[in-house]
């Protein structure tokens, strides 16, 4: 560092027996300068000269527990950091990638910047950082923001949205079945997902002699997509099962019947035997997929050898306890596997 530095190397080690300077930054989105500085500013102050809405502040503001705060009209940042996001010159349009993102200092300088009118990508590869991020972004109201890029930049109408999401709970809820899990996977994105087919339909209408209204094209793009869906999934057979053909419902009607309606899916993953009863799982290792399998299994054969719950459903024929036995088995009209159900002595 004293290489580095040279003849300013001294001063260097002077400024850690100093304080440190403390800051905040308005958000330009929400309040001018002139309003924070003649009416809304609660503490004293002194402009920062490298950036139009940056202040120094006393440590003892507690500036951090203030209203202000968390209503996002300000960001708390050291004001050497307020530096590169004032000094980059970026307009309302351009398109902006920032890799460290955390906790948000730069994005939301920049996200102000834009006006409302670009594209902003923000993320950091720490995970603890990156919520930080996020809560931060959401405070300065950027994410509000994001969501009115996306309406404006592909024109995507209130109609055709709402007919993309009726789409997806149609395919979810269809023929009498009850999905509950990709109901949230596939409603969320459903909108989003739409905008790349969308863009595709509305290049081929700008070449095709046959001019459709957008409407209709959005309201057959919003249903098309969910039809080649349930075509190619490995879950179509289950699209058209009654709850009378699902071993799920089946079983929970007979665990529900019982005092203690505890169950344990043993060797697998919950397969919807938890859902479809409402049941809590037993133990931390319900699901083995993203989990310790060792651990998993060796924590599910310790509840069957103690008789934890009062029911294990499992798909292995070769599953023997002296705790329980078999109380019922069932299989899927199109499917070989063959559930069992058992129960406690």
């Amino acid at each position: 560092m004293k290489l580095l530095l040279g003849a300013d190397y001294n001063e260097w080690l002077e400024s850690y027996e100093k304080k440190p300077f403390a800051g905040l930054r308005i958000n330009a989105a929400k309040i001018t300068p002139e309003e924070w500085e003649t009416s809304l500013c609660p503490f004293p102050f002194r402009k920062v000269p490298w950036t139009p809405n940056g202040y120094y502040i006393s440590e003892d503001s507690r500036a951090s527990r203030h209203p202000y705060y968390y209503a996002g009209l300000y960001y708390l940042q050291e004001p050497s950091a307020m530096a590169p996001a004032s000094a980059l010159p970026v307009k309302p349009g351009d398109k902006v990638l920032d890799l460290c993102a955390a906790p948000g200092g730069k994005s939301t300088e920049l996200g102000v910047k834009l006006q409302g009118k670009g594209l902003l990508v923000s993320n950091d590869i720490s995970n603890s950082r990156a919520k930080a991020l996020l809560k931060n972004l959401e405070l300065w109201g950027l994410i509000v923001l994001g969501l009115i890029f996306l309406w404006q930049e592909y024109q995507i109408l209130f109609t055709e949205v709402l007919l993309m999401i009726l789409a997806g709970l149609l395919f979810i809820f269809g023929k009498g079945s009850w999905y509950r899990y990709y109901t949230f996977i596939f409603s969320c994105f459903c909108s989003i997902g739409m905008i790349p087919i969308y863009r595709l339909f509305k290049l081929c209408q700008g070449k095709s002699p046959m001019k459709l209204p957008k409407r209709i094209l959005g309201a057959f793009c919003a249903f098309l997509f969910p039809f080649c869906l349930s075509m190619f999934s490995m879950n179509t057979e289950y699209l058209f099962c009654s709850r009378a053909a699902m071993p799920q419902f089946q079983f929970a009607k007979i665990i529900s019947q019982s005092d203690d309606p505890s169950l344990l899916t043993y060797h697998s993953m919950d397969m919807g035997f938890l859902t479809a009863g409402n049941f809590l799982p037993p133990c931390r290792y319900y699901c083995i997929l993203n989990a310790d399998q060792d651990a998993a299994l060796l924590a599910q054969d310790s509840m069957v050898y103690e008789g934890t719950t009062n029911f294990v459903v499992t798909y292995m024929e070769d599953f023997s306890s002296p705790l329980y036995e078999k109380c019922a088995e069932m299989q899927y009209p199109h499917r070989s596997t063959l559930y069992f159900l058992y129960k406690r002595k």
